[in-house]
C-alpha cells in the first residue's frame, strides 16, 4: 500500500513528510507539507479556474492535464524526474479532507494511504 506520514512540528506549528512508500508520494507529502499548509483553497480555486494550467509552490509543481493532475519535485535530481497522476477529483477531496481534518484539527501525526485513485486520511493525536 501506498503512504506518507506526516508530523506536526509543535514548535513551528508546521508538518513535514517523515516517511513515504515511494517516491510518488514523498512528493505529495512534501506539497501538502510545505507548499499547500494551511492555503488548500488557492490550489482548489486553480483547479477550478479553466484559464489556468497549474500552479508552482516552493517544491512542487502541479499541473492539470485531461482531468488528471500531475505533481513533479521542482528540485529532482534526476533527468527525468517522477511526476505522480492523480485524478482531479481525488486531488479535490485531498484538498477538502486536508483542510478539515487536519489545518482545523491540528493533529500530532497523520498519514495519507492511496488506494486505487481515492485517498484515505487518518489521524492520531
Amino acid at each position: 500500500m501506498k503512504y506518507a506520514k506526516l508530523e506536526l512540528n509543535a514548535a513551528w506549528n508546521t508538518y513535514t513528510c517523515t516517511e513515504a512508500s515511494d517516491a510518488e508520494m514523498l512528493i505529495l507529502g512534501n506539497m501538502l507539507a510545505d507548499d499547500v499548509r494551511d492555503n488548500a483553497l488557492s490550489y482548489k480555486q486553480t483547479l477550478a479556474d479553466d484559464t489556468l494550467r497549474g500552479q508552482n509552490g516552493n517544491f512542487v509543481s502541479m499541473v492539470k492535464e485531461n482531468d488528471h493532475v500531475i505533481l513533479s519535485d521542482l528540485y529532482s535530481e534526476k533527468a527525468v524526474p517522477t511526476e505522480f497522476r492523480i485524478p482531479q477529483h481525488a486531488f479535490e477531496q485531498l484538498l477538502d479532507d486536508w483542510q478539515e481534518k487536519i489545518c482545523n484539527v491540528r493533529p500530532k501525526e497523520l498519514i495519507i494511504e492511496q488506494n486505487d485513485s481515492a485517498f484515505i486520511v487518518e489521524t492520531k493525536d
